[in-house]
């Protein structure tokens, strides 16, 4: 089975989906590593948070039961930017829309994990 990024336009497969994973949503997003921004899917399953590359190649995978913290972070402190996250004491920054409601999300896969 298929699925689109809807603003990438990009058909993939969802074969890094594994061991009765289910896929909650993805959207197209953008992983800031220092002064790097990598264009990529972010994809929530109900155990793992992962950022594919626009190649859709996995460059991070983070277990949702080691996630240290998540917030959303802003800009100017006003706007809604993305994700901020630590995970295995690092910090990472995704740039996503609906950033509060990804992480609503992301909660509700914990609570129900």
């Amino acid at each position: 089975m298929n699925r689109k990024c809807r603003k990438m336009n990009y058909a993939f497969d969802k074969n890094f989906v594994v061991n009765n994973e289910k896929l909650v949503i993805e959207t197209s997003a953008q992983l800031v590593l220092e002064e790097d921004k990598i264009e990529g899917v972010l994809v929530l399953t109900d155990k793992r948070l992962l950022f594919l590359d626009k190649n859709f190649v996995v460059e991070h995978e983070f277990n949702l039961t080691e996630i240290e913290s998540i917030s959303v972070f802003k800009l100017w402190n006003f706007f809604d930017k993305g994700i901020s996250m630590i995970y295995d004491n690092r910090k990472f920054l995704i740039q996503v829309g609906y950033a509060s409601d990804w992480i609503k999300l992301i909660n509700t896969q914990l609570y129900i994990v």
